[in-house]
């Protein structure tokens, strides 16, 4: 997924996908697990989605997303001579990120939220880290606000992704649990 493209255009393209899949298979329902930068773009194909009136994603789950965005990113839209375009969907308080909460998920599609706070000291990063997202931005008020379970974990960004409770928890909530 890393393209460089901007995020609501990569949303877009899956949600076309998707939509062509379920032409052809006819399925009912589907559960979309992302992690990182990709939560973002899952929660926005999931929104354009239920706009369509495809209501076949029925779970959701995200690890170690940025939720609020990376300082990072607004400062190398500031500074370099040519930004990467998904870089101005991660400046913290974007306008991608300000409509990427415009609909609430909570009631109608079940979103189990992971985070990690594995980090360590960094000149980008505040103390409370997972190596490469801040906790703060992982715990980003309104995706907290719309997930069903909220869960931390001594993980870094990548780790999580072998933890045996994350991915323990992560099947059972995709089993209805």
């Amino acid at each position: 997924m890393i393209t460089g493209r901007r995020l609501d255009e990569m949303g877009s393209s899956i949600n076309r996908g998707v939509e062509l899949l379920q032409n052809h298979y006819r399925f009912q329902r589907m559960h979309v697990v992302a992690h990182s930068m990709g939560g973002l773009v899952a929660r926005d194909f999931i929104l354009k989605s239920r706009r369509d009136g495809n209501h076949y994603v029925d779970r959701f789950v995200t690890i170690s997303t940025p939720w609020g965005g990376q300082a990072f990113a607004e400062s190398g839209v500031k500074r370099a001579p040519s930004a990467i375009p998904s870089w101005h969907d991660m400046v913290p308080g974007s306008e991608f990120q300000d409509h990427l909460f415009d609909d609430r998920l909570r009631g109608k599609v079940p979103h189990l939220l992971f985070y990690g706070h594995r980090g360590r000291r960094s000149l980008t990063l505040p103390a409370e880290n997972d190596g490469t997202v801040s906790v703060a931005s992982q715990t980003h008020d309104r995706a907290t606000a719309d997930a069903v379970e909220v869960r931390g974990y001594d993980e870094d960004h990548v780790s999580i992704l072998s933890n045996k409770d994350v991915i323990q928890r992560t099947f059972r909530h995709l089993d209805g649990g």
